[in-house]
């Protein structure tokens, strides 16, 4: 009598495996780079959204004020998301001012980028990550030209007035080009060597001088580029005091008409203070 016995269940070869092994090789190195554009792509579709968010609520801030823009920088009273009073340096910073026209909703001010930073500031305490907010959303402002940086030129200072003239928009009414004027950008800088993706403030690319480096450099220190952060393929988010939003290159954001309305007005795209 035959016993049934099942057909054995042949192995890969060493070759089949490492043909197999290839393939995925291959594979992944065909997909990741797709999946890395797509999300990239998200992001910067979430960044341009939140952008939007925010000139609504800048322009809030603005109408509930008779015209009058947001300071940029400087003593000035805010609360946090629990109505407790803050106090320098984070009530100087623009984000927890503006929190309330935002309806404390902070995924706007951090955009798609730093949600994950968001989660993380959170689970800090409270101080920590009132303190956190303030320094990092992912949008930085103009605060030297819109509004005023009081710590770096005080736009009301007779002096500075005396020697520069109207250099800072405090106003909407004073605004020449209201589309093309840049409030806010994406921006980062650096911690203990990590470059985190956001900053409270951006720099034009001249003051009284030159500030950014003339020649762009993906590698380079934030502070090469004042904060700014060309993180979208040699892009960064814009948002105009108009309110709509762009997508710049360094070419585009290294021209002094979109950064202060007196180079709007002489029409100079390297104008600098006192020049």
């Amino acid at each position: 009598m035959k016993t049934w016995k099942p057909f054995a269940r042949a192995a890969f070869t060493l070759i089949e495996l490492l043909v197999v092994i290839g393939i995925v090789a291959i594979v992944s190195a065909i997909t990741l780079p797709v999946v890395s554009s797509v999300r990239k792509k998200g992001e910067m579709t979430s960044e341009v959204s939140s952008a939007r968010q925010l000139m609504l609520a800048y322009a809030a801030y603005a109408a509930e004020n008779d015209g009058q823009l947001m300071p940029g920088y400087g003593s000035f009273s805010a609360k946090d998301d629990q109505g407790n009073e803050l106090h320098n340096p984070v009530s100087n910073r623009y984000p927890w001012r503006l929190a309330p026209h935002l309806s404390y909703d902070l995924r706007i001010l951090y955009g798609k980028v730093g949600d994950s930073r968001l989660k993380l500031d959170r689970e800090r305490d409270h101080a920590g990550y009132v303190y956190a907010v303030s320094v990092a959303p992912a949008f930085g402002m103009n605060t030297v030209h819109v509004g005023g940086d009081y710590k770096t030129l005080n736009p009301e200072s007779p002096r500075a007035l005396a020697a520069y003239g109207q250099f800072c928009v405090t106003r909407m009414s004073q605004v020449v080009k209201p589309g093309a004027l840049i409030v806010f950008a994406s921006a980062c800088f650096e911690n203990n060597g990590e470059r985190i993706p956001g900053y409270f403030k951006v720099e034009a690319p001249s003051f009284t001088g030159r500030v950014w480096e003339s020649k762009f450099n993906a590698a380079a220190a934030p502070e090469a580029y004042g904060h700014v952060d060309f993180r979208y393929d040699g892009k960064a988010v814009a948002a105009m005091l108009d309110g709509h939003v762009e997508l710049l290159d360094f070419a585009q954001m290294n021209d002094m008409r979109r950064w202060a309305n007196p180079a709007a007005e002489a029409d100079s795209s390297d104008w600098s203070l006192g020049r």
